[in-house]
């Protein structure tokens, strides 16, 4: 944990001296995803038997330098050299499908005339509607890579073999059982529909992490995590939904430290950590990029400072 924050403090000194560029603002919805102690999921109090949050913070750094160098490379060749990249840092699955989420937010972001949602999400859609076979190829390389976990087989385009259409093609029939194919097929209309929602939440360098938490409620009481899905089964899933809109209805009354609160975090903690919720912090991921877009938030030192200070207090 001290090198974790002893890297945070370093890349934080240097994002409060100038303007956040796109590199530094992938890194921040990173970090900022992975530092909010959400529930059941990698947090800077919680680990897992092979994952550590340092991973997610190195992961964060490798990620924004990758996705923000603009070289003209296309979208599934990014996502493959990112995953590449990663992989050889940090040595294992950590962050896949924010790479799949974020990749083509960074490139529709380039070509945005106007940094707005409107504007943003009609540059993703050309952005979508581009891809090719080879983009396909190249994305099946990187999940390939990655191996995640309960994915099974199907019958047209399985990953095993080699893609004949175009990855948003690919995506569109696999929307039905991953929320990560889901938002390609959709033009990322819930991770839009959210951050129109949440589109204040870094506005306060004190509310940010009660902000995040409560999105993270807010997406499991509506959606089955699809990880959890996976690996549990679609009535796991169905009962951890359940318990989010429970969880959820006591954090409005009572905050992060009521008891269905802390029931739900340990629920889905048990069992080896084979509830986590990881789609769902993909989605949180990309959400926050998105408001760090199009706020072009955080961009004040109170906030800087503010993060700071909640990271030391978690980590003692």
């Amino acid at each position: 944990m001290a090198l974790a924050w002893a890297l945070i403090h370093d890349r934080l000194h240097q994002m409060v001296e100038s303007c956040l560029s796109v590199q530094e603002k992938i890194e921040w919805a990173c970090l900022l995803e992975a530092t909010a102690e959400k529930l059941g999921n990698v947090t800077p109090t919680y680990h897992f038997e092979d994952l550590f949050y340092e991973d997610f913070v190195n992961a964060a750094a490798i990620t924004a330098a990758s996705l923000s160098d603009d070289c003209g490379k296309k979208l599934g060749l990014i996502i493959l050299e990112t995953t590449v990249a990663v992989q050889q840092l940090v040595g294992k699955n950590v962050n896949l499908g924010i790479v799949l989420l974020l990749a083509p937010i960074v490139m529709a972001a380039r070509n945005c005339p106007q940094m707005n949602l409107e504007f943003l999400r009609a540059s993703l859609d050309d952005v979508l509607k581009q891809t090719t076979i080879e983009d396909a190829c190249d994305v099946y390389k990187a999940i390939r890579m990655c191996a995640p976990g309960g994915m099974g087989r199907v019958c047209e385009q399985d990953l095993s073999e080699q893609p004949t259409v175009t990855l948003l093609e690919t995506m569109h029939l696999a929307a039905d059982r991953d929320q990560i194919a889901a938002q390609y097929a959709t033009s990322f209309q819930l991770v839009f529909d959210f951050a129109q929602e949440h589109i204040e939440m870094l506005n306060s360098e004190h509310r940010w992490q009660t902000e995040i938490i409560l999105l993270q409620l807010s997406l499991l009481s509506c959606e089955l995590d699809t990880l959890i899905v996976r690996k549990n089964g679609i009535e796991v899933a169905e009962q951890v939904r359940r318990r989010a809109v429970e969880a959820y209805d006591a954090y409005l009354k009572s905050g992060r430290d009521c008891d269905a609160v802390s029931e739900f975090d340990r629920f889905l903690r048990s069992q080896k950590n084979r509830l986590n919720p990881g789609t769902t912090a993909d989605l949180i991921a990309a959400i926050v990029f998105v408001i760090v877009l199009v706020n072009d938030a955080p961009r004040h030192r109170d906030f800087f400072d503010g993060f700071r200070t909640q990271l030391l207090r978690l980590t003692g």
